[in-house]
């Protein structure tokens, strides 16, 4: 983590100035595709503009400061249309890729290309990694879902970024169907992860913040820590949702557990602390017998129950669960008792 990258060029605009190829700023800095978001063609709104290099210097700068490494990244050749005329090619001994892919349309498997390319691989896989999904499948949550109906902290942590196919036997695809996983092809191994959150439709800092956090830490420790169940990549090897069981899911379930209580419990009073509006689970509810069980994703986090729409909240206690009637409400409140969930009516 510590990484900003940086992404300086796209379809919709070259972001970045170029001594001696004035061109890719004062005509590709300005939107090239029809008009979108608001945007057109034009210099008075905020979809034209570039960074020019004192801009790039003073981030460079700002970012070392606090032991921040800045990734640029060029798109080319794809998504390309903003880069007006040709510049020189850039020589480096080593080049990263972006890897893209969705894992369950094939990405498990094509990812071993690139590898084989000599490219450092990030895998950046939208099932796994794009935080402009849901946390959640429901209509209340916002995010777009094209590549999978949602992804919350438990599916994040359970991704092996290593061994790629492997996830078919944790996870299924975007309508929630079982899928299988083979690759014959060598894999080299990822260079890292990279997680996304394209804010197109992200409007204010708490939205933003809502969205990121706290599934950002699920992705920090699969970044940084390789857990006793992800297993070493062996070519030729197959894994079916649903029928292999070659994954220790014993070993899942309590590094899970033990993940879940700690964020619960400690991490996010930290944010807390820091201001930051992330995202609180909704509690799970039934009702059985007249007596409402409660339970929630991220152990630790305060759950309450309504009798009257929302006017009085009562604290729910586990340990004496409460006889109920009627309709009624649950939330989730944060340690310090300034934010809650989204409510759900049973």
């Amino acid at each position: 983590m510590n990484t900003f990258h940086f992404h300086l060029s796209d379809d919709e605009g070259w972001r970045i100035e170029i001594p001696g190829l004035p061109e890719l700023t004062g005509v590709g800095s300005q939107r090239c595709l029809l008009p979108q978001l608001g945007s057109g063609p034009f210099s008075d709104n905020n979809g034209g503009g570039y960074f020019s290099r004192a801009d790039y210097i003073e981030i460079v700068e700002y970012t070392q400061a606090r032991h921040i490494t800045v990734i640029p990244e060029i798109d080319m050749p794809a998504h390309a249309r903003a880069a007006v005329k040709d510049a020189r090619a850039f020589v480096t001994p080593r080049v990263a890729v972006n890897f893209w892919d969705t894992l369950y349309w094939g990405g498990f498997d094509s990812a071993s290309d690139w590898a084989q390319k000599g490219y450092d691989m990030v895998i950046c896989s939208p099932d796994y990694l794009y935080l402009d999904f849901p946390s959640e499948v429901n209509p209340q949550e916002r995010g777009y879902y094209w590549g999978t109906r949602f992804s919350d902290e438990r599916k994040i942590f359970a991704f092996a970024p290593d061994n790629l196919p492997q996830n078919a036997e944790t996870s299924t695809d975007r309508d929630g169907n079982a899928f299988s996983a083979k690759s014959a092809k060598p894999w080299t191994g990822a260079y890292g992860l990279s997680a996304q959150l394209w804010s197109e439709t992200v409007r204010t800092d708490p939205q933003m913040e809502y969205m990121i956090y706290p599934r950002l830490f699920a992705v920090a420790e699969r970044s940084w820590h390789r857990a006793s169940w992800e297993l070493d990549y062996r070519a030729g090897r197959e894994f079916i949702g649903g029928q292999t069981r070659q994954v220790d899911r014993h070993a899942l379930l309590q590094g899970w557990q033990r993940f879940a209580s700690l964020l619960g419990q400690r991490e996010l009073a930290k944010l807390d602390k820091a201001g930051i509006a992330y995202r609180l689970p909704v509690p799970g509810a039934k009702v059985v017998a007249g007596v409402l069980a409660m339970n929630v994703a991220l152990p630790g986090v305060t759950m309450e129950y309504s009798l009257d729409n929302g006017t009085h909240w009562l604290r729910y206690d586990a340990a004496q669960p409460p006889q109920v009637s009627g309709a009624l409400q649950v939330r989730s409140v944060s340690a310090d008792g300034l934010r809650s969930s989204r409510v759900e009516s049973l």
